[in-house]
């Protein structure tokens, strides 16, 4: 990443949640307190663990988009994001083009066609919050 010109802001696992196993999960910290990064857990354990030794961890549940119905999905971040309860949360948000040439890309992940959208609202609703305070 260095030799990119990119700066990592945290470690953590894409698909697979605190690592699949608990020394991955330790591992893991041990590297992120060595390099000064946060480091995502999304389970229980490894967010009681986290907090333990005073680090941030989602207060939460986990939301991934691809979990909400495609033809609501718009409105259905409008509601969750103004009844955002206090705290840290984390939604894994995977914005698309929607059109052809995108989707013939990843026949799989077709859903995320849906959030294109999002950035924009939540953008503009993360705005509205911070400057009511």
């Amino acid at each position: 990443m260095a030799s990119a010109g990119l700066t990592p802001t945290h470690l953590g696992w894409h698909c697979l949640a605190d690592g699949g196993r608990r020394d991955i999960f330790d591992l893991t910290l041990a590297l992120a307190r060595e390099h000064g990064l946060a480091m995502r857990a999304w389970l229980s354990p490894g967010r009681h663990k986290l907090r333990r030794q005073g680090l941030p961890a989602v207060d939460h549940e986990f939301l991934d988009s691809f979990r909400l119905d495609i033809d609501n999905k718009p409105a259905r971040y409008a509601a969750l994001l103004h009844d955002l309860p206090p705290g840290l949360t984390e939604w894994a948000v995977h914005p698309g083009l929607g059109n052809k040439q995108s989707q013939a890309l990843d026949l799989e992940h077709v859903a995320e066609f849906g959030d294109r959208a999002v950035p924009t609202i939540l953008a503009i609703r993360a705005r509205k919050r911070v400057r009511r305070g």
